[in-house]
């Protein structure tokens, strides 16, 4: 099996070795840097999406995207998610005007009166037949009890409610359990990218090499998660990774 280090050497040697490839140097320091260029999935069908559970006495409220104590709530929560340092300005470009997507609602995980989970439900600005799951994030108090899958699930029902057909999402290879988790419903790879997909597109040799590196992760958790359905399985899905 092949290393990261020997991958991130070899690659290194191919871009020292041809100059025209010079425009993607930056990105290959190191195998972390492979891992954050962005990926993309897709569910093609929102029909036939499993029911959502009883989680009571836990309960989801629509987020009042006005109101300044629920939009700290949502950068204190995303902060937490993401290791960030956001405050309100990050919230007014990546929820009230972000570049690429419409943020049609913005849901609330809630524990009584405590904010522990975030989702949105947003759509392609150049396409808004397609929706998309964007910025879900969980107190980490509330971790391992499967209210991410919950949240994500419930934004994806919320889609089909408002006549949405399809969904994709995007994030990085860093953050594995929620690929995981849109795997668990029914999201693939996306390797050919539509014109309304984010504009930071990565150079043509980079995206090959992240496409590759990201199916054989669908692979792997395909082949995980079939284990895990035979009892067979050796490897649990959090260790599942790229080598």
């Amino acid at each position: 099996m092949i290393s990261r280090a020997f991958m991130s050497d070899m690659l290194r040697g191919i871009v020292k070795s041809f100059p025209i490839l010079g425009s993607v140097r930056r990105y290959l320091n190191s195998y972390t840097s492979l891992n954050s260029v962005i990926v993309y999935f897709r569910r093609a069908d929102l029909r036939n999406l499993p029911t959502l559970k009883n989680i009571s006495p836990l309960y989801v409220k629509e987020m009042s995207v006005s109101e300044e104590p629920q939009i700290k709530a949502w950068f204190n929560i995303i902060n937490q998610s993401f290791s960030t340092s956001w405050g309100k300005e990050d919230y007014i470009r990546n929820i009230i005007n972000h570049k690429i997507y419409n943020i049609l609602h913005t849901y609330f995980l809630m524990d009584g009166e405590k904010y522990i989970g975030v989702v949105s439900e947003a759509v392609f600005k150049k396409n808004k037949q397609v929706g998309v799951t964007h910025y879900l994030g969980l107190n980490m108090d509330y971790l391992g009890r499967g209210l991410g899958k919950y949240l994500i699930l419930y934004a994806l029902h919320k889609m089909k409610e408002h006549g949405l057909k399809s969904c994709e999402g995007e994030s990085s290879l860093d953050h594995k359990k929620s690929l995981f988790i849109h795997f668990d419903y029914g999201f693939c790879p996306k390797t050919k990218l539509d014109y309304w997909n984010t504009a930071k597109h990565s150079p043509v040799l980079m995206r090959a090499i992240i496409n590759y590196m990201f199916s054989r992760l669908y692979k792997k958790w395909k082949r995980t998660k079939a284990c895990y359905n035979t009892g067979f399985s050796e490897t649990p899905l959090d260790d599942v990774r790229v080598d």
